[in-house]
Formats: structure tokens, C-alpha cells, sequence
């Protein structure tokens, strides 16, 4: 079974007989299912058609736009019937923006559709037959959960321009006046930032068709074609507002008065950063600095404040969030004096209550905003001893196999790409009474979960938790346990 890029299973090489499409042809099908990307999933004679902003029962004219060995990509050109869980979006700018592709979908469908793209995984990629899935837990919020939003600047008509990746050509932006899965604060704060920027002359940096950074302009005068990104985090619990402004390296206008400026005119605001970034990865370093205010907003979950600098990783729903640490903690269950590892830990988000139960635990993340959040979280009050370590997950585990450590509760909580290939094996090594990944990719969870169970971990439970409505992404807790 081969699949698309997306993940999605599909069936190997068409029959010769099969009619392939064209690139640029516009042919009429019915979506039959979801794709783990979002995209919906047509079959035109047996061949597979993703298309972007196709939903299940929907009956579309699509315009072909790639054809690939096994599959076709494309876009509704025309929705002729609209499928049974179609809705009108409550957002105008839906079909511009790619941040909510499942917006129009009933959030009902949404939650099913999650179960199954789970399922679907842990069976196919994972080869984990009669997995005990649980039922999702929805977000408590279906509009306005997001505490942070990543703006993009672009050179527009009437100056600069503040908005979201778009759904046209690669390299644009959808300009919007309000995002309705952030807040209305987060809103005010883009667009008194944008109108400060504007009016120092500043202006976007040159994209590439594939959103890169294009090569400098050669334009006059001090901050011309440096801004990039503008990203805004709000703490729902103490009112923690931060405006994190990502360039290109280079003198921005007026830069010594620009934070003290926005510190007057938005309302709540605790801190300004820029960060200066190479054009091109790898070609310099990254340097971060104090505007205004402080680096850093707080954020409580359960019982604990946590200090998150601009640059940490951090859950964006806040209330969703909460609930998953709280599931995550029970589900490891650590026991006083009980020895815990928690790696890829961020800013300590499940480091914190799993020591304030265990009594001490060994925390391991790489990232440098993280580390210097998680060394002020590990202070916290009730939590025993919390030792953070700075290093790469695969390494750090490398290290303690070595030394023969074992842990009765370790938690994994990776990027998108999962597991390194060695980690499952190592991992095991370490002797855990109960491991729990908390994993935001069905497909690398349920590669991982395999090369777990010939580890001799096996899958006791696994249940996914809506942290992103209207999007195909879902987070979900995976509770390992040594095979019988």
C-alpha cells in the first residue's frame, strides 16, 4: 500500500485502463473522504484526486492542477451539491485563507473526521490491529481558542499589510482586518503595530513564489524590505500581551523608540521583541532582543504559572491545553520518588505537574527560548527537584542508555516528523514502567508506535483531543506499557 504526501493511504499503480487526468483539466466527481492534509479525497475512474477545499459528499466541478504517478492534486473550481456536513463559514475570508480549511465542515464532522484519520493511521501506517482508541475530547472553544496568531507582512497597494498565509499562489497573503479563531485584542494589537511600522516608511521583505525570503532590494533609507513575520501571543488567564517581531537583519527606522511606541498604544501590552533572521537558514545567526517591557508573558494552567518567552513552544489553546496536560499526567500516573523523564520538554508545560507528584524529574529540551523558560518554570514552588537539561532529545537518551539509567515514567512530546529511528529502541532501554507520547501527527505517531512495540512497548490506550478546530490537526496521549 502506497500512500500521497499527505499520508493518505491509496492503492498502488492505477490499471492501465484507467483514464489519467490532465493538469489544467476540469473534471466532475464526488468527494468521497478526508485526506490527513485537509484535502478532500475524489476518485475520477479509480484514480485518486485530492482537492484543496473539497468536503465529503460534496459533488464539485475541480480543476486538475498536478498529476503524479498514482494520484492527481486539485481545487473546486465549482461546487455543484454540496455535501450533508456543508455549512456557510461564519469567516468572509475562508476560501483565501489557508488557517481553517474545515471551516465550512460541521464541527461534529470535524471531531469524526479526526477519529477516523487516527484510526485510519494507527491501523495502515502502524499496522496496530484492535487499538483501544478513545472517544476525542472537542476543544471547549470552537472560535477565539487561539493565544497566539503568526501574522505575514507584505507590500500591498496602500503600503504595508498585515495578514495570513493565503490560498492563491504560493509567496501571498490574505490581508484581514480580524482573525476569528484569535481574539479581538490580538486583531487591535496587528493592526497598531502595522499603522507603527507604516508610518516609520518601513516595508516587507521581498517573497519568493515559495515564501522565502528573496534577495535583498536595493532600496534607500534605513528598514526598507526587512520585516517578515509578526507574531502575537495573548495569556487567556492573566492578560499577558507580547508582540514578537521577526526581520531580516538589518537597522529598522526609529527602531529605539518603536517599543516604547507600542507600549502606549496598545492597551495591556507587557513586552516588544525582534528577532533578526539570516535570509537564508544557516547563513548567520539568529539574534533576538529586548524592545520594551519584558521577553516573556505568563500563562497559568492548573495550579501553575508559567513564564514563556516569545520564542518558546507553547499549546495555542489554552483552555484544550489544559486538559491535555491533565490527561497526559494521569495517564503516566507517576508515583512519589519515582524517577521521570520528559523529553522535547518546551517550557516545562508537563515537567511541572508530573514533578509536583513524583517528587523529581529530569527535563530535556533543545530549543534556546524553551531552555530559558523551562530553567525559570523548574523554580516553581512544590515541584521537588526539576533538572533541565540543554541538548538534543536522541543524544540526551543516548547518554543515560549508556549510563544504565532507568525511569519509571518517561513522556515524549516530539515535532511533527516524530521519533528519530533510533529513539523507540532506546526508549525501551531505559525500563519505563509507562510511557506516554503526546504526539500532534497521526502518521509518525503510529510509525513510532510500531518500531515501539518491537521494542517491546506495546499500546495500551491512545486518544485524540481537538486543540485546532477547523483545521485537520488534532494532538493525541498514547499510553505505552512494557509487552506481557
Amino acid at each position: 500500500m502506497e500512500a500521497d504526501p499527505t499520508g493518505a493511504p491509496i492503492d498502488s499503480a492505477p490499471p492501465p485502463s484507467t483514464r489519467v487526468p490532465a493538469a489544467g483539466q476540469i473534471v466532475e466527481c464526488r468527494v468521497g473522504a478526508l485526506a490527513h492534509d485537509g484535502r478532500g479525497v475524489a476518485r475520477i475512474e479509480g484514480f485518486v484526486l485530492l482537492l484543496r477545499r473539497g468536503l465529503p459528499g460534496d459533488r464539485v466541478s475541480a480543476r486538475v492542477t498536478a498529476v503524479h504517478r498514482n494520484y492527481a492534486e486539485g481545487e473546486v473550481a465549482d461546487l455543484l451539491e454540496p455535501g450533508p456536513d456543508r455549512l456557510a463559514p461564519p469567516c468572509p475570508i475562508v476560501d483565501r485563507c489557508g488557517g481553517c480549511p474545515w471551516m465550512p465542515l460541521d464541527p461534529s464532522a470535524q471531531l469524526l473526521a479526526k477519529e477516523r484519520l487516527l484510526g485510519d493511521a494507527l491501523e495502515r501506517v502502524g499496522g496496530i490491529a484492535g487499538a483501544v482508541l478513545e472517544q476525542i475530547v472537542p476543544s471547549p472553544r470552537l472560535l477565539g481558542y487561539r493565544n497566539r496568531i503568526e501574522f505575514h507582512f507584505a507590500n500591498g497597494p496602500r503600503g504595508l499589510a498585515v495578514g495570513l498565509n493565503s490560498e492563491g499562489p504560493a509567496g501571498t497573503m490574505a490581508d484581514v482586518d480580524a482573525c476569528l479563531i484569535g481574539s479581538e485584542r490580538i486583531d487591535a494589537a496587528a493592526r497598531a503595530v502595522r499603522e507603527a511600522l507604516h508610518s516609520r516608511g518601513l516595508r516587507a521583505a521581498a517573497r519568493t513564489r515559495r515564501g522565502e525570503a528573496a534577495a535583498a532590494p536595493e532600496e534607500s533609507g534605513a528598514g526598507n524590505g526587512l520585516l517578515w513575520n509578526l507574531v502575537i501571543r495573548e495569556s487567556r488567564r492573566t492578560g499577558d500581551l507580547l508582540v514578537h517581531l521577526v526581520t531580516m537583519v538589518g537597522a529598522l527606522a526609529a527602531e529605539e523608540s518603536l517599543g516604547d511606541d507600542l507600549m502606549t498604544v496598545i492597551p495591556g501590552l507587557t513586552g516588544v521583541v525582534r528577532t533578526e533572521t539570516p535570509r537564508r537558514r544557516g547563513q548567520g545567526p539568529v539574534r533576538t532582543r529586548l524592545l520594551a517591557g519584558r521577553s516573556f508573558l505568563r500563562e497559568q494552567i492548573g495550579r501553575f504559572l508559567y513564564e514563556i518567552e516569545a520564542g518558546a513552544f507553547f499549546q495555542v489553546n489554552t483552555e484544550a491545553a489544559e486538559r491535555l496536560y491533565a490527561d497526559a499526567v494521569a495517564a503516566a500516573d507517576p508515583k512519589a520518588g519515582e524517577r521521570v523523564l520528559d523529553l522535547y520538554a518546551g517550557v516545562l508545560g508537563l515537567t511541572l505537574p508530573l514533578a509536583e507528584r513524583s517528587g523529581r524529574a529530569i527535563a530535556v529540551e533543545s530549543a534556546p527560548d524553551s531552555i530559558a523558560s523551562a530553567q525559570r518554570n523548574a523554580r516553581a514552588p512544590g515541584v521537588g527537584r526539576i533538572q533541565v537539561v540543554r541538548g538534543e532529545a536522541r543524544r540526551a537518551v543516548h547518554d543515560m542508555a549508556r549510563e544504565s539509567l532507568r525511569f519509571e515514567v518517561v513522556c515524549v512530546n516530539p515535532p511533527r516528523s516524530g521519533l528519530h529511528p533510533e529513539m523507540p529502541e532506546l526508549l525501551a532501554s531505559l525500563a519505563p514502567r509507562r510511557l506516554v507520547y503526546v504526539s500532534c501527527n497521526p502518521g509518525t505517531l503510529a510509525r513510532d508506535l510500531a518500531a515501539f512495540g518491537r521494542a517491546g512497548l506495546r499500546l495500551v490506550k491512545a486518544r485524540p483531543y481537538d486543540l485546532f478546530p477547523h483545521s485537520p490537526h488534532l494532538e493525541t496521549i498514547a499510553l505505552l506499557e512494557p509487552a506481557a
